[in-house]
C-alpha cells in the first residue's frame, strides 16, 4: 500500500480523513491506467517530509503530468505493470521517466546544464525516491489500488543500502 495512484483517495489516518476516490470504483469494465514517474497529480511521495521529493513533484506537474498527449507509442510500451491485490479488472502501469523533473530548470543552462545535472542527478534520484519509499524508482513497490497514506520515514530501506546507493551515484 505505498502507491499514491492518480485519484486513488488520500487517507490521512491520523486525522481520520480520506478527501477524494478512485476513479475506477466499479469492476464492470475492464481497465488500464498509466501514469508518468514523478507526476504531482499522479504520484505524489508517500513520504512528504522529504522536501526534495516534495519540490520534484510540483515540478512534475509541470513537466510530467501536462506530457501525457506527447507520449510516444515506445513510452506507452516500456510502462511497468504494478501490483494489485483482490479481485479486479483495473490494471495500472508506471510510466518510467528518465531525468528528474527537478533538474529541467537546470538543463536550460548554456555549456554547463547538461554537464551539472549528470553529475547531480545519479545521487539525486535516490534522495527523492527515498520520498516513495525507494531507493531505485519514484514510486513504491506496494499494490496500486490500495489508498495509500502518508508517512514520515521509510521503515523498509536498510540505511546500508541508502549509502551504498549514493555512493555508486
Amino acid at each position: 500500500q505505498r502507491l499514491q495512484v492518480p485519484g486513488a483517495p488520500l487517507s490521512l489516518p491520523s486525522l481520520g480523513t480520506t478527501f477524494n476516490y478512485a476513479p475506477t470504483v466499479s469492476n464492470t469494465y475492464p481497465t488500464a491506467v498509466y501514469n508518468q514517474e514523478y507526476d504531482g497529480f499522479a504520484d505524489f511521495p508517500e513520504y512528504p517530509i522529504n522536501l526534495l521529493s516534495d519540490l520534484n513533484a510540483y515540478v512534475g506537474i509541470f513537466t510530467q503530468h501536462f506530457g501525457y498527449v506527447d507520449l510516444t507509442s515506445q513510452q506507452i510500451s516500456s510502462a511497468i505493470a504494478l501490483p494489485t491485490v483482490g479481485d479486479t479488472t483495473t490494471r495500472y502501469y508506471m510510466i518510467p521517466t528518465a531525468n528528474l523533473p527537478l533538474l529541467v530548470p537546470v538543463r536550460l543552462l548554456p555549456l554547463i546544464g547538461d554537464p551539472l545535472v549528470d553529475l547531480l542527478q545519479p545521487d539525486l534520484k535516490v534522495l527523492v525516491n527515498l520520498g516513495y519509499g525507494s531507493i531505485t524508482n519514484g514510486w513504491s513497490p506496494g499494490p496500486a489500488n490500495v489508498p495509500t497514506p502518508f508517512g514520515l520515514f521509510p521503515t523498509n530501506i536498510n540505511p546500508v543500502d541508502v549509502v551504498t546507493a549514493l555512493a555508486n551515484g
